[in-house]
C-alpha cells in the first residue's frame, strides 16, 4: 500500500473552530463513535439468577481510556472508539453515477433521498476509527440476523491479520498509515473484503444501527471544541473474540481459545489503554472513581446495561452472540431540546452559530432584522458533507437542512445548577477493592463535590414545551413526571474540564426503558412546576427546590 498512488482527500473537514471569535460556540464538527458488543459464554455456575441453564452469554463492550496529555480531546476520559469525519470517509459516497467516481454499491439517488449517504459517511468513519485506535477490523457478517429488521441488534464480523491473508507487521504498518491518512482505510477494507470472498471494488460497512446523536452544549464556547456526536451499536457475530471471560474491565483483550489474533491493541497515540467489561461494570468503575466516563458515554453504558440485564431476565439470550434484541434509538419526540425550539424562521438544526449574516442587507426586501434567505448562508451549508453535490445557486435552505438531518433527536445537554448540592466524595478505592466494598459517600471521605443535574430531551424540564406537558391538566403527578438526565460534577481545568458523572436517571420516558444508576439526589427530584430552568434563561417565579444552593 505504502507505494500506491493517493487519489482520495484525507483530513479534517473545514471548521469554524480557529476562525471565529473567541468567547463563542463554534459549529459542531461531525464525529462517530462505535459500541461493539462482543458476547461471552459462561458456564453456568457463572449464570446470573433467573438465567436459563444451559449456555449461559454475558456481553462486554470495548472502550479505550484517552491520553492525560494537554491538548487532546477528551484528557484521561474513558470513551468508545471514534473521531471526527475525514473527507476520506466522505469519498466512497459523493461521486455522482456516470462520473466514473467510487461507488459503495448502492443507488446514490435513494441515498440522497434518505439521508443515507451521509449516514454512511458516518458509519465508514466509526469503523475506520476503532480499527484506528484499537486494531478491531469490522466487516459485514455473513451470519443471520443482520438485517435490523429482525428486530435483533446487527451483526458484524472482526477479522484478523491471519484471515486477510497478510502478515503482523504488514497490519500493524497499514494501521499506523491509517492513523496518519485516512485516505489509505478504504483500499485496505476492499482488499480485505476481497480475501474473504467479496464483491470487488465494494466498500464493506459493518452492519450497525444508530444509537444516538449528542451536540455539545452551546455553552461551551471556543477555544474549546463542541462535536456532533453520533454512536453507533453493533454486536459480534462470534463469541470470545475479545478474550475467553473478558468481562473484569480490566484486561487487554487476547484472543479467546480457538480465535484468531484480531490484533486487539492500543494505538498509543491518542489512547494509553484499552477498556474491557460489561456495561454494568464500566459505569460502575466510573462511580467508583476508578475511570473517568462523560455524560454521553456514561448514558449510553447505562442504557445498554438496563437493556442487557432485561434480556438476560427473560432468558432470551441465544448461542453464538445471536439473540441479543435490538436497543431503542434516542428518540424523545419533536420539539423537545433547546435548539429546536427556538424559533428564528429556519427549521433543523437551528444553531445561530451556524450562521453567518443572517440579517438583512441594504439591498435586500426584507425588514431589518428579519431572516434573508438569499443572504443567510450557513456554516454548515457552505461546507457540509457532500456540499459539491448541492446546487450552489440554490436558496431553499430548508430543504438544503432536511438532507442534514439524522433519525434520532438531536441530543444538547443542559444544566440545571441551581439544583445541585455538595456531596460527601470517598477517596478512590484501592485496585485490590471488590466493587462491594467501595460505596459512594462511604464515611472515610474527606472531601466534598457538587454534584447537579445534566437534563436531556424527555425530561419534563428538558424545555418549556416539556414542563407545559409535564403540568398539563392530565393528572400527571410529580412522581409520574418523565426524567432522563444525569448527575454530574465538575472537573477541574487543571486535569481537563468537562463534567464527571456521578450517576444517571430515566424514568417514564415513552416506551423507552427506565433505569436509575449510581448517585441521583432522589431528594433533589420534587421540583415544583413552576420552577426556575438555569440554562434556557427563563424566569419560572417559582419556589425551587429545597436548600438551594
Amino acid at each position: 500500500m505504502g507505494g500506491q498512488k493517493k487519489t482520495t482527500r484525507s483530513g479534517n473537514r473545514p471548521s469554524d473552530h480557529k476562525t471565529g471569535q473567541p468567547g463563542t460556540p463554534m459549529t459542531p464538527v461531525p464525529s462517530a463513535s462505535l459500541v461493539v458488543l462482543c458476547p461471552i459464554t459462561l458456564p453456568p455456575s457463572s449464570s446470573s439468577p433467573g438465567q436459563s441453564q444451559g449456555k449461559k452469554v454475558e456481553y462486554t463492550t470495548l472502550m479505550l481510556e484517552r491520553s492525560a496529555r494537554v491538548g487532546s480531546s477528551f484528557r484521561s476520559a474513558v470513551v468508545f472508539p471514534g473521531g471526527q469525519l475525514d473527507l476520506a470517509d466522505e469519498a466512497p459516497f459523493t461521486a455522482a453515477q456516470g462520473e466514473g467516481g467510487e461507488q459503495a454499491g448502492v443507488a446514490l439517488l435513494e441515498m440522497d433521498v434518505r439521508n443515507e449517504r451521509y449516514m454512511a459517511a458516518l458509519r465508514l468513519c466509526a469503523v475506520r476509527e476503532t480499527f484506528e485506535e484499537t486494531g478491531l477490523l469490522l466487516v459485514p457478517s455473513s451470519a443471520a440476523g443482520t438485517k435490523v429488521a429482525g428486530g435483533e441488534m446487527p451483526l458484524s464480523r472482526a477479522v484478523g491479520y491471519e484471515e486477510a491473508g497478510m502478515g503482523k507487521d504488514e497490519w500493524l504498518t497499514i494501521r499506523e498509515q491509517v492513523h496518519n491518512d485516512a485516505s489509505h482505510f478504504v483500499p485496505f477494507l476492499r482488499r480485505v473484503w476481497a480475501k474473504l470472498g467479496g464483491k470487488e471494488g465494494e466498500v464493506p460497512i459493518a452492519s450497525m444501527t444508530h444509537h444516538s446523536n449528542w451536540v455539545t452544549p452551546g455553552s461551551v464556547v471556543r477555544p474549546a471544541k463542541r462535536f456532533d456526536a453520533h454512536f453507533f451499536l453493533t454486536q459480534l457475530d462470534q463469541p470470545n473474540v475479545f478474550g475467553a471471560g473478558q468481562s473484569s474491565g480490566d484486561g487487554a483483550g487476547a484472543a479467546g481459545e480457538g480465535q484468531t489474533d484480531i490484533g486487539l491493541a492500543v494505538d498509543g497515540n491518542e489512547a494509553t489503554s484499552l477498556r474491557l467489561g460489561s456495561p454494568r461494570i464500566l459505569l460502575q468503575a466510573a462511580f467508583e472513581d476508578r475511570h473517568l466516563l462523560y455524560p454521553p458515554q456514561a448514558y449510553i453504558l447505562a442504557d445498554l446495561a438496563a437493556h442487557i440485564e432485561q434480556h438476560q431476565r427473560m432468558g432470551q439470550q441465544g448461542g453464538g452472540g445471536a439473540g441479543l434484541p435490538e436497543l431503542e434509538p434516542l428518540v424523545f419526540g419533536a420539539g423537545v431540546t433547546r435548539v429546536e425550539e427556538e424559533a428564528r424562521g429556519l427549521g433543523g438544526r437551528n444553531y445561530t452559530w451556524d450562521r453567518k449574516s443572517t440579517t438583512a442587507t441594504s439591498n435586500s426586501k426584507k425588514s431589518p432584522g428579519e431572516i434573508d434567505p438569499q443572504s443567510a448562508a450557513w456554516v454548515s451549508k457552505d461546507s457540509p458533507p457532500f456540499s459539491q453535490n448541492q446546487a450552489s445557486s440554490s436558496t431553499n435552505i430548508q430543504a438544503d437542512l432536511d438532507v442534514l438531518r439524522a433519525g434520532v433527536t438531536v441530543i444538547e445537554p443542559h444544566a440545571l445548577l441551581k439544583h445541585g448540592m455538595n456531596v460527601p466524595q470517598a477517596s478512590p478505592p484501592p485496585p485490590s477493592t471488590t466493587a462491594k466494598e467501595a460505596v459512594i459517600g462511604d464515611s472515610d471521605c474527606d472531601t466534598e463535590v457538587f454534584v447537579f443535574p445534566l437534563v436531556l430531551p424527555g425530561d419534563h424540564q428538558a424545555s418549556a414545551a416539556q414542563r407545559a406537558a409535564a403540568g398539563a391538566p392530565s393528572g400527571t403527578t410529580a412522581s409520574k413526571r418523565p426524567l432522563n438526565r444525569l448527575f454530574v460534577s465538575p472537573r477541574s481545568r487543571e486535569d481537563g474540564g468537562g463534567l464527571v458523572v456521578k450517576g444517571v436517571l430515566r424514568a417514564g420516558v415513552g416506551a423507552l426503558r427506565d433505569f436509575e444508576m449510581g448517585l441521583t439526589l432522589e431528594n433533589r427530584i420534587e421540583e415544583d412546576e413552576d420552577e426556575e430552568e438555569v440554562d434556557g434563561g427563563e424566569d419560572g417565579n417559582g419556589k425551587g427546590t429545597k436548600a438551594r444552593l
